[in-house]
């Protein structure tokens, strides 16, 4: 994030453009099925430790939300 353009918005930081890369699926990555509650920020935090890598599971899952439906089958990336 350090070369994107940042705005202040409600007195946070935003990163309002980034640039998303396709994902190519490796045999390290994990598939799971979304339950009730489930949201991108929970999922990462879960299996990377840190919430704000929810955008890693967006990407590799073409979303652009955090809530996600019970029973979707979503790629985790290693």
């Amino acid at each position: 994030y350090n070369h994107l353009k940042t705005v202040q918005k409600r007195g946070k930081t935003i990163h309002p453009t980034t640039i998303n890369l396709p994902h190519f699926e490796r045999d390290s990555d994990l598939h799971v099925i979304t339950q009730e509650g489930d949201r991108l920020d929970n999922l990462a935090y879960f299996f990377y430790g840190d919430s704000s890598l929810w955008w890693v599971i967006a990407n590799a899952n073409n979303l652009t939300t955090l809530n996600v439906k019970p029973g979707m089958k979503m790629l985790i990336p290693k």
